[in-house]
């Protein structure tokens, strides 16, 4: 059983990852998890469209973004952190966590994306 000193040494290690109110509306990330590869775009209060699992989210729906976890019941409110679980509530599949993640990569605004796309055709 976890303490509390046990669980803030557990968070403050995994400080590897982005917080939610560091992105703007519209800003794409990428989550790599041991078994997927999701993406999402920020909405605003806590919520991401997000795509990436052939189940929950073959096309991007829109969740709210609870946090991350270490499997237990305590949560990081509105972080992905690498090592962690991700946690969101889905509208129709209620809380779905992801396995543990990998990579986070940011990938700019989605109109910043679109426009290098077609640059790099040029």
């Amino acid at each position: 059983m976890n303490t509390v000193p046990d669980l803030e040494s557990e968070i403050s290690e995994s400080e590897e990852g982005l917080s939610l109110e560091d992105f703007s509306i519209g800003d794409l990330v990428e989550v790599e998890t041991k078994h997927r590869c999701y993406t999402f775009e920020n909405r605003g209060n806590g919520e991401v469209l997000i795509s990436g699992h052939p189940e929950y989210c073959p096309q991007p729906v829109l969740v709210a973004l609870n946090g991350s976890t270490w499997g237990g019941p305590v949560i990081k409110m509105g972080f992905i952190g690498r090592g962690m679980l991700l946690e969101f509530r889905h509208p129709v599949y209620g809380i779905i966590r992801t396995s543990r993640i990998q990579e986070i990569r940011q990938l700019g605004q989605k109109s910043q994306i679109r426009d290098r796309d077609l640059a790099a055709r040029n």
